[in-house]
């Protein structure tokens, strides 16, 4: 395998066990928020143009719906969406580093517009000139 292409969606998916580089969550201090993290990053795509009863028939999580019910008295859809893409960067940040560190070049690339889904990103890899360690990472 030289290419690798990881469609980022679902963040709120993950786990201690299965996030690859949870050594870069502790070393931004966030381990005892981890799984805050993994599930405010739903809200980046909760109430991106949709009404709450849209989004209960669209599968978005109804935690999450409730929570960003609670939390819309606070913040404003704006900053509720911001939070949201705030968490799915540490995490996607964190797949490009593990990548990196196991002899990828890798980086998050836009591959269709906002309008057409709001899971709109994906990480593609490349394996280096100078690696041989993709059997760590497969």
């Amino acid at each position: 395998v030289k290419y690798i292409g990881i469609a980022v969606c679902c963040h709120q998916m993950c786990s201690e066990d299965t996030y690859v580089d949870m050594e870069y969550i502790a070393e931004l201090g966030l381990s005892n928020y981890f799984n805050i993290i993994r599930r405010l990053s739903s809200w980046a795509i909760c109430h991106s143009t949709k009404s709450i009863e849209e989004e209960k028939h669209n599968n978005i999580s109804s935690q999450a719906l409730n929570e960003q019910e609670a939390l819309s008295e606070n913040f404003s859809k704006d900053e509720i969406r911001e939070i949201g893409l705030k968490c799915k960067y540490i995490l996607n940040f964190g797949r490009i580093r593990y990548l990196r560190a196991n002899g990828f070049d890798a980086n998050i690339v836009m591959f269709a517009q906002p309008e057409m889904t709001p899971e709109n990103y994906m990480i593609i890899a490349s394996l280096t000139s100078s690696s041989n360690n993709i059997n760590n990472v497969l």
